[in-house]
Parts: structure tokens; sequence; C-alpha cells
């Protein structure tokens, strides 16, 4: 059956180098190989509808979403299954630093995102997080930048899988 999670949609507007606005709609399909598919949807009329089935995958997916401040470092907005994974709930996280959830070494790693995302335009990696409870978990971590008009990065969307249940069959068989 289709996992909620193999599948991201967003609406984005990209603005371009030459200064023009795109308004693209990026769909993440997490197979084998993670495939992006960006769409040009300027002639497309059906933004609230995207936004309503955005909403709804926030919501429901298990994959860790977390909308975050790049300038304060902090999270603006985590949806249930981040929350959950941290071990918490949403309302305990919004308006924590991002590093509040990442072990020190982890976090040293913040500084240097927003130049990584500005020169991929999307960045992946393994990432130690840390839950209420003070214990940790390995994640992988993606992330992109959502812009403003002047292209200022705005928000970061940040995905992030838990890698505790995938490690242990690799522990125990090493």
């Amino acid at each position: 059956g289709l996992r909620v999670s193999d599948t991201l949609s967003l609406r984005l507007r990209v603005v371009r180098r030459n200064g023009t606005l795109l308004r693209a709609d990026v769909r993440f399909d997490a197979g084998d190989e993670t495939r992006v598919t960006v769409r040009d949807a300027s002639s497309v009329g059906v933004t609230d509808e995207l936004r309503a089935q955005w909403e709804v995958l926030f919501q429901v997916t298990r994959r860790g979403i977390a909308v975050s401040d790049p300038r304060a470092k902090v999270l603006v907005a985590v949806n249930p299954a981040y929350a959950a994974m941290h071990g918490g709930t949403v309302e305990d996280f919004v308006g924590l630093p991002v590093a509040a959830v990442l072990t020190p070494r982890s976090a040293e790693r913040l500084e240097a995102l927003a130049g990584e995302i500005d020169e991929a335009g999307f960045v992946a990696y393994e990432s130690e997080h840390v839950r209420l409870d003070g214990s940790t978990f390995p994640a992988t971590v993606e992330s992109m930048a959502t812009r403003d008009e002047a292209g200022e990065q705005r928000y970061w969307l940040t995905w992030v899988e838990d890698l505790t249940e995938r490690r242990r069959p690799e522990r125990a068989a090493a």
C-alpha cells in the first residue's frame, strides 16, 4: 500500500537569479532514490487546494517536519511526527531554539547551513537529535529554504527521519 511519508508536495515561490519569480510545485518522491520534480505552477489556479493538501500532509505524515527561522534559529512550527520523535507535543517545541533538539556537535553545523543551502538549494546530512528527556537518536535531515521577494532565506523547511529502527539490524549484524 501507499505509505503517506513516501511523497511530499510543496507549493513554493522561487526567486530566480535574474530576479524573476517562479511559482513552483515541488514534489519529493522518496523511493530507492529520492526524486524531486519541479513544475512551473504560475498558470495553475489551485493554490488553495494545494495549501489544504500540504496542511493535511504536514499533520499526518510520519516524517518529522520542522519550519524554522534561519536568522533567529528558532522553531516556528513542527508537525506531530516531529514532536513525537523528540518526545513531546507540538506546543513543547514551537519557539524553542533549533539547537535545543540537537547534540552540541550537531548544533555546530547550524552556522554553516545557510551557506550550504544557498549553494546547493537543498542539503541532506546525518545528525544526532535530543529528546525532551535528554536521550539522543540518530537522524537523517533534509533542509531547504523558502525565500522572500528579495531572495533572502525566509524559512528553512526541514524533514527529519529517526534512524534508530534502521540502525538496529545493522548493529545486530555487526
